[in-house]
C-alpha cells in the first residue's frame, strides 16, 4: 500500500470522529482504581462549550467546582472556557464538555452504563461526558479528570483522552447515620482548647473562657453538621487529640501525628487545601488557616449532598470511600519561586495583602541551610534590599525586579531560649509577596542619609482622656520631621484636632511659622502598631481631616496587619482588620504602605528603626490575642551637632504596642540582651501584656506608660505585688526595678473628666540625652516646664519612682 492510499484512510478515519486521532494503548485498572480503555483520542477542545447539570439540590460547593474545573482547562490549555449549567432551552451543539446528568443523550446513555455506586468518562461522538451516579461522585469525575488529563500546562487545546474511563460499584462510607458514627473527630495536641485540653500557660492569661484554635472549631462546626442532618447526638461525637493511640475510623483536621495525615499534607502546596477519604480515614488538609477554612467549608457543603434518605425518611452521610477534592484559596499568592533545598514545610500563614509565609522546621533548618538558599536566591536574579543579623538570627528582603516578586527570608535561631522559661524550635521563614500588593520601600530609606539638623530629638506623649483610650506618641527628629505611633480612639471628636496642633506647635516651635505648601509639615512615619480601634481610630479621622492638605508631607505608613484568616478564633479580634482598611486609608492620602517584616532597617533623618518583632514571626503557633498582633520597634536615635556630626552615644527606645505574652517570649528568646534600652513603651497600657523577663532584659530608665494618670494609679494601687500577674509586671516594673527612673502617663483628667490639656514632652539636649528638668506642657511651649513635686505634676503627667 503506497503512501497516498494510507494518508487517504488515516483522512476518512479522522472525519468518522472530528479531529479525533485513534490509537492503540493497554487497557485494564490504573492507580485510581479506573477501568481504561484500550484506545486513546487526541480531541483539540479549543471550541468546546463546558456544560454542567444544574438544580436547586445543588450545593455552591458543585458549581464553585464547575467554574474551578473551566479555569483549570483555561491554566492547562490556554484556551478561552466558561462553565455554564445547562437548561431546558439550552441548544445543543456538536462540541461539550458534559459534566452530571445534564439530560443530553450522551449523559443518559454513559449513566445509564455504570455499575452500582460509580463515575465515568467517555467520549460520545465529539463530546466529553462526566457523570456520576450522585452529585458527589460527578465531582469525583471532575477531579479524576482534572488528575489525569489536566496534570500540567501544556499551552495545547489538544487532549489525550482515553475512550472511556469508568468507576463501577465503588465503595461507599457512612460517616454518621441516627445510629451515631464509627469516626473519632482527632487534632493536634499541640494546638489549644480550652474546653477540653487547656494549656496551663494560658490559663487565666486571657479573658475568652472558649478559646480553640481553628482546627478545633472546623471539628465542631463539622460534627455539628452531622448532627443536625442525622438527628444524632453532639455530645455523643468524640473529639480527642492525637494524643491517643489511632483506633479505628477517623476525621483528621490539619496536622496531626497519623500517617495518613502527612501523606496527604506531602502532596499540597503551601496555598492548596485537599479533602481526602483514603482507606476510610477522612483528611481535611491545609498548611494555612485560609485554605483550612476553605476545605471545611467545602466539606460541610458536601454533607449536603451525602445527605441519603433511608425508607422510613431518615438521613445519613454516605461518602465515596476514595473521595478527593482539591483546590487553591488565592490565585494572587506568590507559590512559583523556589523552594529551600531538602527542608520540609511545616505550616504555611496568610499574611494578607496577597503574601503568603512558608514555615519550614525541623532536620536542616540552620544558618548554614539559610545561607545556601539566599545565596541561590541571589543567583536567579533577586536582589537585596535589607539585610540584617541580631543574636545569631539571620534576616534578609530579596527583590526581582523583573517578575515583580519581593521575598523575606529569616532565620530564627532563639539564640537565648535557654535563659528564659519558654522554649522554641529554630525556623527558616519565607514570605512571598508581590510587588504589585506590596511596597517595595524608597532607596533613601534603605541607608542613612543626609539632612540638614534643624532641632533636636523629642517624645511627646499625646494627651489620653476620656473615652480616648489607647496610645498615641510623637516623636521629632533632627531635620523637623515626625514619626508617630498610633493616636487613640476618636470618640469625642477632638483628638485628632489635638494631634494637629501638636505637630503645628512643634513645627512653629522649629521653624517660626506654620505650615506651607513651600515648606510641609512633614510625618516621615506613622505607625500604626495593630488594628484595634483605641489605636487607629484617631489616624483614620486624621488622614480625613488634615493628611491631604497642600501644606501636609506624609510619606509612609508602617505596619503589618493580620488578614482575617489568621485571626478567625482569637480573643479580642477586631473584624475591621486594619488589613482591610488599607485600600480606603490610601484613597486618603498620598503615603505609602510599608508592610514591615523582622530584622528590616529604615532611616528616618537622625533616627534608625529596627523591626524586632510582627505577628507573623508567632507561626506555627496561632495568635492567642489580637493584642499579640502588634509591630514592635526599636529606635536608635544617631544625635548630632549643628555640623550633622554624631555625638555622644545613639539613645534606644523600644514601642511595644499592645504586645501580650507571645509576643514577649518570642522576644526574650530571640534577642536576651539585645532588647536592652533607654526607653521602653509599656505594653498594651499597661494591662494584660508583656512579662516580667522583657522588661528585666530591657533594663529601661525611661518608662512611657500609655494611660491616664486615673489608670495608671488603678494598675499601680498599693498591694499590686500581691495581686494577679498583671498587677504583679507592673509592680515589679515600676516600684521594684533598679533601672527604672522616670515614667510618663499620657494625661490627666480634670474635675469633669475632659482632660486638662496636658501632652508632655520630653526634649533632648544637643549632647543627644533626655532632659528630665525641662519636661513641658507641648501647646503652651518649651517654658511651660513642669517641675516634679511628689510622685505626681500638675494632676499627674510624669511620675518619678522612688529610687533604689
Amino acid at each position: 500500500m503506497n503512501l497516498r492510499k494510507i494518508m487517504c484512510m488515516l483522512l476518512a478515519l479522522s472525519m468518522l470522529v472530528g479531529t479525533a486521532l485513534l490509537f492503540a494503548s493497554c487497557s485494564g485498572e490504573d492507580e485510581y482504581g479506573v477501568s481504561l480503555s484500550s484506545k486513546q483520542l487526541e480531541l483539540d477542545v479549543a471550541d468546546y462549550a463546558v456544560l454542567y447539570a444544574n438544580s436547586q439540590a445543588q450545593t455552591r460547593t458543585y458549581k464553585e467546582t464547575m467554574a474551578e474545573f473551566a479555569q483549570r482547562l483555561v491554566d492547562v490549555t490556554g484556551g478561552r472556557f466558561i462553565a455554564k449549567s445547562v437548561t431546558s432551552a439550552s441548544t445543543p451543539s456538536a462540541k461539550e464538555i458534559l459534566i452530571g446528568n445534564t439530560g443530553r443523550a450522551e449523559s443518559n446513555e454513559v449513566l445509564s452504563n455504570i455499575k452500582g455506586d460509580g463515575y465515568a468518562i467517555e467520549v460520545v461522538g465529539e463530546k466529553i461526558v462526566l457523570v456520576g451516579t450522585n452529585d458527589l461522585l460527578t465531582l469525583q469525575a471532575v477531579t479524576y479528570f482534572c488528575d489525569k488529563y489536566l496534570k500540567e500546562e501544556t499551552g495545547s487545546t489538544v487532549l489525550n483522552l482515553h475512550q472511556s474511563a469508568n468507576a463501577d460499584n465503588v465503595e461507599m462510607i457512612t460517616l454518621a447515620s441516627p445510629e451515631g458514627t464509627d469516626y473519632s473527630f482527632i487534632y493536634s495536641q499541640d494546638l489549644y482548647d480550652s474546653k477540653r485540653h487547656p494549656v496551663e500557660l494560658l490559663v487565666n492569661v486571657y479573658a475568652s473562657n472558649d478559646l480553640r484554635d481553628l482546627p478545633v472549631t472546623v471539628l465542631d462546626n463539622l460534627t455539628q453538621k452531622l448532627s443536625d442532618i442525622t438527628g444524632y447526638r453532639k455530645k455523643s461525637f468524640k473529639l480527642e487529640t492525637d494524643a491517643k493511640a489511632a483506633e479505628g475510623l477517623e476525621v483528621l483536621v490539619s496536622r496531626t501525628n497519623r500517617p495518613v495525615s502527612m501523606e496527604c499534607l506531602s502532596g499540597l502546596g503551601a496555598g492548596d487545601y485537599g479533602l481526602f477519604i483514603k482507606n476510610g480515614q477522612v483528611v481535611l488538609a491545609a498548611y494555612n488557616d485560609a485554605a483550612l477554612l476553605a476545605v471545611e467549608g467545602k466539606f460541610l457543603d458536601l454533607m449536603d449532598e451525602a445527605t441519603v434518605k433511608n425508607a422510613e425518611g431518615k438521613k445519613s452521610v454516605v461518602i465515596p470511600a476514595n473521595f478527593k477534592m482539591t483546590g487553591y484559596v488565592n490565585k494572587e499568592w506568590i507559590t512559583d519561586f523556589t523552594k529551600p533545598e531538602g527542608l520540609s514545610l511545616y505550616s504555611a500563614l496568610d499574611t494578607g495583602d496577597n503574601s503568603l509565609q512558608y514555615v519550614y522546621m525541623g532536620e536542616g533548618v540552620n544558618a548554614d541551610a539559610y545561607e545556601a538558599y539566599v545565596d541561590t536566591l541571589k543567583a536567579e536574579g533577586y536582589r537585596a534590599i535589607t539585610e540584617n543579623e541580631i543574636e545569631e538570627s539571620l534576616f534578609v528582603t530579596l527583590l526581582n525586579d523583573e517578575t515583580g516578586v519581593m521575598l523575606y527570608v529569616a532565620y530564627n535561631a532563639y539564640a537565648h531560649q535557654s535563659e528564659y522559661a519558654h522554649k522554641y524550635e529554630p525556623i527558616l521563614r519565607v514570605v512571598s509577596s508581590p510587588t504589585k500588593d506590596v511596597t517595595v520601600p524608597d532607596a533613601a530609606i534603605l541607608s542613612p542619609g543626609t539632612y540638614e539638623k534643624v532641632t533636636n530629638t523629642s517624645v511627646t506623649a499625646i494627651e489620653l482622656v476620656g473615652q480616648s483610650v489607647g496610645m498615641g506618641y510623637i516623636v521629632t527628629l533632627e531635620d523637623g520631621s515626625f514619626v508617630l505611633f498610633d493616636g487613640g480612639n476618636a470618640a469625642g471628636g477632638y483628638e485628632a484636632v489635638n494631634i494637629w496642633n501638636l505637630l503645628n506647635a512643634h513645627y512653629e516651635r522649629i521653624f517660626g511659622h506654620a505650615p506651607t505648601v513651600a515648606k510641609p509639615l512633614h510625618i516621615a512615619a506613622w505607625v500604626v502598631t495593630h488594628s484595634h480601634g483605641d489605636h487607629y481610630s484617631v489616624f483614620n479621622k486624621f488622614l480625613a481631616d488634615y493628611a491631604t492638605r497642600s501644606n501636609v508631607k506624609f510619606d509612609y505608613l508602617i505596619g503589618n496587619y493580620p488578614s482575617e484568616s489568621s485571626t478567625f478564633c482569637v480573643y479580642n479580634s477586631d473584624i475591621g482588620c486594619m488589613n482591610n482598611n488599607i485600600p480606603a486609608l490610601l484613597q486618603r492620602g498620598t503615603f505609602k504602605y510599608l508592610k514591615v517584616h523582622t530584622g528590616q532597617k529604615y532611616y528616618f533623618a537622625n533616627l534608625e528603626m529596627e523591626v524586632l518583632m510582627t505577628y507573623d514571626d508567632l507561626a506555627p503557633a496561632r495568635i492567642k490575642n489580637q493584642n499579640d498582633t502588634s509591630t514592635v520597634l526599636r529606635f536608635t536615635m544617631n544625635n548630632t551637632d549643628e555640623k550633622g556630626k554624631k555625638v555622644a552615644d545613639p539613645y534606644v527606645m523600644i514601642w511595644t504596642g499592645d504586645a501580650n505574652n507571645q509576643q514577649s517570649r518570642y522576644m526574650c528568646a530571640m534577642y536576651g540582651d539585645y532588647l536592652e534600652a533607654d526607653m521602653v513603651q509599656v505594653a498594651h497600657h499597661g494591662n494584660i501584656g508583656c512579662e516580667s523577663d522583657f522588661y528585666d532584659s530591657v533594663k529601661a530608665t525611661v518608662v512611657w506608660f500609655p494611660h491616664s494618670l486615673a489608670g495608671y494609679r488603678s494598675w499601680l494601687a498599693p498591694g499590686g505585688d500581691k495581686g494577679n500577674w498583671v498587677r504583679k509586671v507592673d509592680w515589679k516594673l515600676i516600684n521594684e526595678s533598679q533601672y527604672t527612673k522616670y515614667v510618663y502617663v499620657s494625661g490627666a483628667p480634670d474635675a469633669n473628666n475632659k482632660g486638662m490639656g496636658l501632652n508632655l514632652t520630653l526634649p533632648f539636649g544637643n549632647d543627644g540625652q533626655p532632659m528630665y528638668d525641662k519636661i513641658y506642657n507641648t501647646l503652651d511651649g518649651v517654658d511651660a516646664i513642669l517641675d516634679y513635686t511628689s510622685d505626681t505634676v500638675n494632676g499627674g503627667v510624669a511620675i518619678k519612682p522612688p529610687q533604689n
